[in-house]
């Protein structure tokens, strides 16, 4: 992994928890809890309860199995997404704003870019780490990654290296982009 922001991992870790421990109030069964960075370049988050999905299909009628594998898994359908982000993720935003990403030359741009990955990556490691997404056989419960929106093949390297293998393998069916 290339380099982080210290500062801005702080940030992104406290932000995730904060929004992580909000959706736990819920008492539903989270499976999935994923940073995201689209073109706009700030980090947000994304989550998919058990709970959440069957009320989503219920509620479009699906019946196809591949049709509900596409939501399962798909981080942009979700209740979830941006969850609170104005609570949780204002730090960050100001933090973010204050290295203006599109005023920067292309491969200045791309090593940004590189960077908040990769303080995100590290802020779920870290969270991992303090057990917030559980220890043992609750941690194999749920998957948790940093993706690109759209998304790309260094999606999967990520899921691999934040994941136990046995949590992944249908993600990884689904989800994994070849790479380029």
């Amino acid at each position: 992994m290339n380099n982080y922001n210290e500062r801005l991992v702080c940030l992104l870790e406290n932000a995730a928890e904060s929004t992580f421990k909000a959706l736990l109030e819920k008492k539903e069964n989270f499976y999935y809890f994923a940073f995201l960075i689209d073109e706009a370049v700030s980090p947000y988050i994304s989550a998919w309860s058990y709970e959440a999905l069957e009320n989503l299909i219920s509620e479009l009628k699906l019946d196809d199995e591949a049709e509900k594998l596409m939501y399962k898994w798909g981080i942009c359908e979700s209740m979830y997404v941006g969850y609170e982000h104005d609570v949780h993720f204002k730090a960050v935003d100001e933090f973010l704003q204050k290295n203006d990403i599109w005023s920067l030359s292309d491969d200045d741009f791309d090593s940004e870019f590189d960077v908040r990955l990769n303080s995100m990556e590290e802020a779920l490691k870290r969270l991992d780490k303090k057990s917030l997404f559980g220890i043992g056989d609750d941690r194999k419960k749920i998957v948790i990654t940093v993706e690109v929106v759209p998304p790309d093949y260094t999606n999967t390297a990520r899921v691999q290296r934040l994941n136990p293998d046995d949590i992944i393998q249908e993600w990884l069916e689904f989800c994994s982009e070849p790479e380029e």
